[in-house]
């Protein structure tokens, strides 16, 4: 991983790496049903307190 800031790049080259790695395999189909557990499991604990 290089961290590269320059003038011309900028901030959001650093990211490249990060978005490549994690993005080329996202299916948006598991992105949302994994989101969807989460805020569900969020709304049931909370209202047990």
């Amino acid at each position: 991983m290089n961290v590269d800031i320059t003038p011309t790049d900028g901030f959001p080259h650093m990211y490249d790496y990060v978005n490549g790695a994690v993005g080329a395999g996202a299916n948006p189909l598991v992105l949302i049903i994994f989101t969807i557990v989460i805020i569900s499991y969020y709304f049931l604990f909370s209202y047990l307190g």
